[in-house]
């Protein structure tokens, strides 16, 4: 019993040692057969992601490629646009004129045709200054682009209330208190006298005229600074209906436009004064 005891017990050693070696043999198989089915069931996979991901990386670089190209693209267009035949005017109207021409109103904007489009659209007061300092006629002035080669120029005017003698010729008097050569054929304006030496006086008689409604406007005849000791902007009208008027020029516009109700009240011709209050008489031999 005591000899065989050792035996037995390397023998069962030996037998737990082979099983053990069989387990682990068995489990490494299977680990190598997992190995190989996984890489089985990838292989397909990636092949199949293969094109989308080709496809993402290809969308990817053109529009990185476009980002940068059509913005160039775009700014060479126009760059060269702007310098083509394109960008020229070709047709120029001219609206909101009376006494000014078509021709003066582009001579003063500098709006013409062959003149590039994007050059003239702009307008800032400092240009519309510019545009005045041409022709002080010109009150407001606005340029639309009415086609792709067309424009129109927007314009209002200062009105010509009369004739003065302004150094050595006559010159048309604006309503904003400035002068105009006389160009072409002169319509009947109202005259102006006694202004020698007192052009402020003349500005605000040429402003306060300007207020006036067209109708009681164009009935004065004739305009003359007659200033007085107790009033040292009295002006005289001369009216084409016989009357005269006495008023003080800082009040014309005000006064002056109660002149239809007055002369309907009245009969003759008479002087009507308006500087203190509103009264009239009828003419003397002084007056005459």
């Amino acid at each position: 019993m005591k000899g065989g005891t050792p035996m037995a017990t390397d023998y069962q050693n030996n037998d737990q040692h082979r099983r053990y070696n069989e387990r682990l043999a068995r489990l490494e198989e299977r680990s190598v057969i997992a190995l190989q089915q996984g890489k089985k069931t990838r292989r397909p996979r990636l092949k199949k992601r293969l094109p989308q991901i080709k496809q993402f990386r290809l969308r990817s670089n053109l529009r990185r490629i476009l980002s940068i190209v059509v913005p160039f693209g775009l700014i060479l267009l126009f760059m060269l646009y702007i310098v083509s035949p394109l960008a020229r005017i070709k047709t120029v109207t001219v609206t909101g004129n009376h006494h000014l021409t078509a021709r003066q109103v582009q001579a003063a904007t500098q709006v013409r045709p062959g003149r590039f489009i994007w050059a003239t659209l702009a307008m800032k007061p400092a240009r519309l200054t510019q545009i005045q300092h041409r022709n002080s006629q010109l009150k407001q002035v606005k340029i639309i682009l009415t086609g792709p080669q067309s424009v129109e120029i927007a314009v209002k005017e200062y009105d010509v209330i009369g004739l003065v003698n302004a150094g050595k010729r006559p010159q048309l008097l604006l309503s904003n208190g400035k002068f105009r050569p006389v160009t072409g054929q002169v319509d009947q304006f109202v005259a102006y006298a006694g202004f020698n030496d007192h052009y402020p006086m003349l500005k605000t008689t040429a402003k306060r005229i300007g207020k006036l409604a067209p109708a009681v406007r164009n009935g004065i005849s004739e305009v003359t600074y007659s200033p007085t000791t107790l009033d040292k902007q009295r002006l005289k009208l001369l009216m084409n209906d016989g009357n005269t008027v006495f008023v003080k020029a800082s009040e014309i516009d005000e006064k002056m436009s109660y002149y239809p109700s007055i002369v309907a009240n009245t009969d003759g011709n008479r002087v009507i004064n308006l500087e203190f209050g509103a009264y009239s008489y009828e003419y003397s031999s002084k007056d005459k």
